[in-house]
């Protein structure tokens, strides 16, 4: 899921499970937010905890030219 909060600020959400067989499986989360500063710039933070790798907190940049 993918939301606009405010003019500059955007929000996402991903929520999801994988099935290795009847007996095992992993949940998913993400939750994350981009401020687009200009057209051309945003800024990007997003935190990902899975039961495949540990928590991980990941920036990003995203420049259009």
């Amino acid at each position: 899921m993918r939301a606009w909060v405010a003019p500059p600020f955007e929000a996402n959400l991903y929520v999801g499970s994988i099935i290795f067989d009847q007996d095992d499986s992993t949940s998913l989360v993400e939750i994350g937010g981009r401020f687009h500063s200009t057209e051309a710039l945003s800024l990007g933070a997003t935190w990902r905890a899975n039961g495949l790798e540990q928590n991980r907190l990941i920036f990003s940049v995203r420049y259009l030219y």
